[in-house]
């Protein structure tokens, strides 16, 4: 029994001195060489080798001198500043690429607000917001609003509408800014000369596919029943629409019924826009803004119909002076001898 004890203990020192040897030094003078080949010679003075893919560029030169070094010393000269990471593990040791430290998250900022024209405070719808620093930009909408969001920082903000001067805003966004804009209308236009193409190339050449924009000048102008101007009566000599009953106001998209279509009025719905057996409509001309027929393709906002959608969008008003129209004819949906329309009322607080 004092045999076998006396054996193992001699086993177990042999055991401990011989995994507690010292590793062995390294002597490596090489000057302009690749990585690769100084790998090799450490690989035949050590006995090591190295574990790697091909993701790893052994192709760089370096130039070494390491005299009577160990390898962890060896191979932090080695690889100073090559963007590869080492790892020994017993007789191997792993190469792998140094994973870039994480960029630091951009923080942003938004600037938001309304653009309106600068001489009556009337929104104005589509103005074109774009930042030059960035690249990024956007459009107010049906109400005027915009909202842009922008890396923190210094920004340079162009506001431009068709028929008004370009303004231009300096900002240093550090939180959300909010900016009301009013343009100045810009009527002086350099000569410009329209050409017409015989023939017109396939594909599509437009977003907005099965929108039309009714012209203010013909709601305003065009003939219909008793004299009165009517926004649905014009619709209907709009290409694709349809009228029913002789001097009705209802329309007939594509086959539709008058039923089937989605009237909105400043984006509410209306369900019901004729007078007197359907003679005359709701709509006022001259209290119109804008009026947009879609025929196909509705934007998801609407949520969709089975003819068409009618968005009619109505002046805002001027914050400055009163004016209004007067004429001799049939108010819709009263019989009176004389309109007189005065502009809509409007808030002093909304000036920018």
């Amino acid at each position: 029994m004092l045999k076998k004890m006396i054996f193992t203990t001699a086993m177990l020192i042999i055991a401990w001195h011989g995994g507690a040897q010292e590793q062995p030094t390294l002597t490596l003078v090489m000057k302009d060489a690749s990585l690769r080949e100084i790998i090799d010679r450490m690989e035949q003075q050590t006995g090591y080798s190295f574990i790697y893919n091909e993701t790893v560029d052994l192709s760089l030169s370096r130039s070494v001198d390491i005299r009577g070094q160990k390898p962890e010393a060896a191979l932090n000269v080695i690889f100073d500043r090559t963007g590869i990471e080492w790892n020994i593990r017993r007789k191997h040791i792993t190469l792998t690429n140094r994973r870039p430290a994480e960029a630091a998250p951009v923080r942003k900022a938004t600037v938001s607000g309304y653009t309106a024209d600068a001489e009556s405070s009337e929104i104005m719808i589509g103005t074109s917001v774009y930042d030059r620093i960035s690249g990024a930009g956007t459009a107010s909408n049906e109400f005027g609003f915009f909202s842009l969001t922008l890396p923190e920082g210094k920004a340079e903000l162009c506001f431009s509408y068709t028929g008004y001067a370009a303004e231009t805003r300096n900002v240093d966004l550090r939180k959300n800014e909010k900016m009301n804009v009013g343009l100045r209308a810009n009527m002086l236009l350099d000569e410009i000369v329209v050409t017409g193409r015989e023939r017109r190339e396939s594909g599509i050449e437009a977003t907005g596919m099965g929108a039309i924009e009714a012209p203010l000048n013909i709601l305003r102008t065009a003939p219909a029943l008793l004299g009165e101007a009517d926004v649905m009566k014009t619709i209907q000599m709009l290409p694709g629409v349809q009228a029913g009953t002789e001097g009705s106001a209802g329309i007939y998209v594509r086959g539709g019924g008058p039923d089937e279509n989605l009237i909105l009025l400043d984006g509410i719905p209306l369900y019901n826009v004729d007078h007197i057996f359907g003679f005359f409509s709701v709509f006022t001309p001259e209290a119109v803004k804008k009026v947009t027929l879609f025929k196909g393709s509705f934007p998801s906002r609407f949520g969709g119909r089975l003819s068409s959608v009618v968005d009619v969008r109505t002046n805002d008003g001027d914050m400055y002076s009163y004016h209004g129209s007067a004429g001799i004819g049939h108010q819709p949906g009263e019989m009176v001898p004389l309109q007189v329309r005065p502009p809509p009322p409007c808030e002093p607080d909304r000036k920018l």
